[in-house]
């Protein structure tokens, strides 16, 4: 039952800390990334910890630093390249659906 609840903790922390880094607040995301970097759970959160920790070094400048920790994350989870990319805002975007074209209003039946 604890480790149900390490895992809520660390998702519940995660969720924090890529908040306060998407506003800007990275002293606080860091923090919270650490936190969750000691914890139990996912390899792909553990990963994103490490991530989201990197992606804050790379806002600084801190490029080499940030290398390490997404090596890191990586080793954890392959995959993380993919949510590294969407963070930065390179991967695929979250655009909302496209409208229907006129001709498919046009051929919607009639109420």
């Amino acid at each position: 039952m604890a480790e149900g609840v390490d895992k809520e903790a660390l998702r519940d922390t995660l969720d924090k800390a890529d908040a306060a880094r998407r506003k800007g607040g990275c002293t606080e995301a860091m923090s919270l990334y650490l936190e969750a970097m000691s914890m139990s759970g996912a390899n792909s959160e553990r990963a994103q910890a490490r991530a989201g920790y990197g992606l804050c070094l790379s806002t600084q400048g801190k490029d080499d630093r940030a290398d390490k920790y997404f090596d890191a994350a990586r080793e954890l989870s392959p995959s993380i390249d993919a949510w590294i990319k969407r963070e930065r805002g390179d991967g695929p975007s979250r655009k909302a659906p496209a409208k229907p074209s006129s001709r498919a209003k046009m051929e919607a039946p009639l109420d």
